[in-house]
């Protein structure tokens, strides 16, 4: 449109403004770069000659020399040595003064022109009546929600549970609890109808959404074993499901440009070499590596809704650190991240705010991170005699 080609010309014009400034600065250094060198050489090569007549000639040393030359009382090759090594240590220290100046007039022009684009009033302003626009409080909620293959046996029932944004939701229990099935619903595996209640992401009916415009949304689920996709590029991978977000975003896609320096910082975030983004998706990679693709998926689609399906499962303890680190770093007030365990240990590194224990498809307990520690400590039978108890008391 109008405005944006009007701000592409000052955007131009001001870019052609500052290389021509940054030119004429540097023209400036240069000249005086040459101008200090010529003011430092041309005393020394005038002494050289001076001294070189004298040492020819044999003449003695005047007082005025001597101070200079201590130890000799005629010009000779010595004295002329001596002389030299003298003026070549006090010429390289002037042009080191010159270029330390010179250094630091250039800081104080860009100290400057920074300090001047700080000052500068924002040519868009918000109007007086303006709103801060609140973060998501509630990421996801689950209502009642209840699942099963067959009617008569439920894998999941009645789940009541929240996930706020900024936070990290720990959904914790023995084996064949469910855990799983609560992250395959919130993904929207076909497989996974939910028979009863509610979830609601972000104000929007979640189960109304198909798994792409769940992605799309900003809904992000790492595998407990990720696939192997032969053929598939792995830079291409992670480019094409980013621009797709970006698409949803109503942002602008990012060119292959800028796609590789923002790889290459999310590469340092799960310690992955380059050469991964060459190979095909998963193919060939080691447990550890591919759970730690998945987080670097994660660090390049920055989900507001990040699932964690068993993430630690099949990782030893070093691999296991570097994952959890990841995920730590990306903890943000607008990311709601849910990881699901079955092994206490990922919780000692990824540190909860929020823990569920999950049991034969029910919540039975939740709280703080309080509530981890003390599985750790004592294991799931006193939960399972607690709820023994409840229902032989129902």
């Amino acid at each position: 449109n109008g405005a944006e080609s009007s701000e592409q010309r000052r955007f131009e014009e001001a870019s052609r403004e500052a290389f021509a400034a940054a030119f004429d600065a540097r023209s400036r250094f240069a000249l005086m770069g040459i101008l200090a060198f010529t003011l430092s050489a041309l005393p020394m090569m005038l002494t050289s000659t001076l001294v070189s007549v004298l040492a020819r000639d044999g003449a003695p040393i005047a007082a005025g020399w001597a101070l200079a030359v201590v130890g000799f009382s005629t010009w000779n090759l010595g004295a002329y040595v001596n002389v030299m090594g003298r003026v070549s240590s006090w010429s390289a220290a002037a042009r080191r003064l010159l270029w330390m100046w010179g250094q630091t007039q250039d800081m104080a022009v860009g100290m400057d022109r920074a300090f001047s684009q700080v000052d500068m009033r924002p040519e868009v302003s918000d109007a007086e009546e303006a709103m801060p626009l609140p973060l998501f409080r509630e990421s996801v909620a689950f209502r009642g929600v209840s699942f099963g293959y067959d009617p008569d046996r439920p894998v999941i029932q009645d789940i009541d549970l929240t996930a706020p944004a900024g936070s990290i939701t720990a959904i914790v229990g023995p084996t064949g609890s469910g855990k799983s099935t609560l992250a395959q619903v919130l993904a929207g595996h076909e497989a996974y109808e939910v028979t009863e209640g509610s979830v609601s992401y972000e104000d929007k009916d979640l189960l109304e959404m198909s798994p792409e415009d769940r992605a799309r949304e900003g809904l992000f689920l790492a595998f407990q074993y990720p696939v192997e996709i032969p053929g598939v590029n792995t830079a291409y991978f992670l480019r094409t499901g980013l621009n797709e977000v970006l698409k949803a975003r109503g942002q602008e896609e990012m060119d292959a440009i800028d796609f590789l320096q923002l790889i290459r910082e999310k590469l340092k975030l799960v310690e992955m070499d380059e050469s991964f983004l060459k190979r095909s998706v998963n193919e060939g990679f080691s447990g550890g590596e591919k759970k730690r693709h998945e987080v670097l998926q994660m660090a390049v689609l920055e989900p507001r809704l990040a699932v964690l399906d068993e993430t630690d499962s099949g990782l030893d303890i070093d691999a296991l650190k570097v994952v959890a680190e990841g995920v730590n770093q990306l903890r943000a007030p607008n990311r709601s991240t849910v990881v699901v365990t079955h092994y206490q240990r990922l919780l000692d590194y990824i540190v909860p705010d929020y823990v569920h224990v999950l049991m034969h498809g029910r919540i039975v307990r939740s709280g703080g991170k309080e509530l981890a520690l003390k599985l750790e400590e004592q294991g799931y039978d006193w939960i399972r005699e607690e709820v023994a108890e409840q229902t032989v008391g129902a």
